[in-house]
């Protein structure tokens, strides 16, 4: 994760892009920069704010959610290999048996 003070560089950067845009394309690209450094920042201030202990309840959370989350996506999109989407759902399903190890075993010890 990058630093606040690295973002807030990047956002003056991007500001200066908005600024000097001279078609729609390159303010829209510039806007969705901004966007992204946005919540990028939101989510460093999210984590430096939070402490450890939170902030390892965020990352397993994120985790989870990705391997909850659906990938059925996958199999339609153009340029994936073969098998790709059942790799990312065996990828999914370790990952889903690590933490229920995991979480197990942090609750009884």
């Amino acid at each position: 994760m990058r630093t606040i003070s690295e973002i807030e560089e990047d956002i003056c950067v991007a500001k200066l892009k908005v600024d000097k845009a001279r078609t729609s394309a390159e303010l829209t690209g510039a806007i969705n920069e901004l966007s992204h450094l946005n919540f990028e920042l939101s989510r460093a201030e999210q984590f430096k704010s939070s402490g450890k202990e939170n902030a390892e309840h965020m990352a397993l959370d994120e985790i989870r959610r990705w391997a909850n989350g659906s990938h059925a996506h996958l199999s339609q999109m153009p340029g994936y290999a073969r098998g790709y989407k059942d790799g990312i759902a065996q990828a999914k399903e370790i990952v889903s048996g690590i933490l229920e190890r995991y979480l197990g075993e942090n609750e009884q010890g």
